[in-house]
């Protein structure tokens, strides 16, 4: 038995196919349900919100079944500032997420005016870390930053003994307008709590937390936090590095596969000898060309970008400057804090 091909029926078949997928696409485009829309609801007499799943909104004093979003279970009144963006909702069942949320982090006014004019106060997240020598004597050689009231980022390279005789003594934090008048505030009681698998001959898994027996007081002592890249992959082509002189300089990323070790200048020769670098956990960085810098960079200092997050210009902080050179010219190695961030997160609490 034989079919006789038909052209016009094939056409026709294949013309239903795609008006049906076309209908479907154009459903799940178009209509939507209420919980994407995000209407709109009023929190107080002075304020507004946006009605999201309750699992979708940090705060824990929001308005519950008050018929503000439909009178439904699932559903709250959350301010704008505590809805939980796409990109961090793969941390947010954490039990300390809420402790590390973008809501209120790296708030800095004016940042690239502030970057150009060497504005005080841009860098209040800074923390000085003091080391104490053998003699009694404390110096300011590494760096961190404050993601939290509690916590100061850094290297596990800054809070352990590299050296007999050396140990991390104070914690500096550093107030709005740096350290003039003796306004900054020196704490020696914390607990430092570094990566268990920090390897100081390749560097890797440098990266330390260091606990503050009391929070800061962010209203007294003006100081600030800095984002962490909760949902952001990939690490910015150009961010600025600062250190504890409240100075910053633009920082470009090579396409960099080495790492640095025992950098020489022999008779204006250079002599390099390389070692792998490990990419998931590091990434290279050096000093743009053209521009200044004195190549004074603390270990422990961030390495940050300017990122719009909730409609925001905030301060977000991709890597720890993890070794480096006094030589301009060679990039300086980074721990790629995106690698991280399971790992603080499981060691930072209230």
């Amino acid at each position: 038995m034989c079919f006789k091909y038909d052209r016009n029926l094939v056409f026709g078949i294949i013309a239903s196919i795609l008006f049906v997928v076309l209908g479907i696409l154009l459903v799940l485009i178009f209509i939507q349900p209420s919980s994407l829309k995000r209407p709109q609801c009023k929190l107080n007499k002075n304020s507004f919100g946006v009605c999201v799943n309750s699992s979708d909104c940090i705060a824990d004093n929001n308005n519950f079944n008050d018929d503000k979003c439909g009178n439904s279970d699932s559903f709250i009144c959350c301010s704008f500032d505590d809805v939980i963006p796409e990109s961090e909702k793969k941390f947010k069942n954490h039990k300390n997420f809420k402790f590390l949320s973008t809501s209120r982090c790296g708030l800095l006014n004016n940042y690239q005016v502030s970057i150009n004019n060497n504005t005080d106060g841009v860098f209040s997240y800074l923390v000085d870390l003091g080391i104490k020598t053998e003699s009694g004597e404390v110096n300011f050689t590494c760096s961190g930053s404050l993601i939290n009231e509690f916590f100061v980022l850094t290297t596990a390279k800054c809070v352990l003994s590299m050296e007999s005789g050396f140990n991390l003594s104070l914690v500096r934090l550093r107030h709005y307008k740096g350290c003039e008048n003796n306004n900054c505030e020196n704490i020696s009681s914390f607990k430092i709590i570094p990566h268990p698998e920090f390897d100081p001959d390749n560097l890797t898994n440098d990266i330390a937390l260091i606990k503050l027996v009391q929070p800061i007081n962010h209203q007294n002592h003006q100081l600030s936090t800095i984002c962490l890249p909760f949902g952001i992959e990939k690490v910015p082509n150009i961010m600025n590095a600062v250190d504890s002189n409240l100075l910053s300089h633009f920082i470009s990323l090579p396409e960099c596969y080495t790492s640095l070790k025992n950098f020489n200048r022999v008779n204006n020769s250079s002599k390099v000898n390389l070692m792998p670098l490990y990419e998931d956990n590091q990434f290279c960085a050096q000093t743009r060309a053209g521009v200044s810098t004195n190549c004074s960079d603390q270990l422990g200092s961030p390495l940050q970008a300017s990122s719009i997050i909730k409609g925001q210009n905030r301060i977000v902080q991709y890597g720890i400057l993890s070794d480096k050179s006094q030589f301009c010219e060679l990039p300086q190695i980074y721990t790629k804090i995106n690698s991280y961030l399971s790992w603080i997160l499981d060691n930072v609490d209230s």
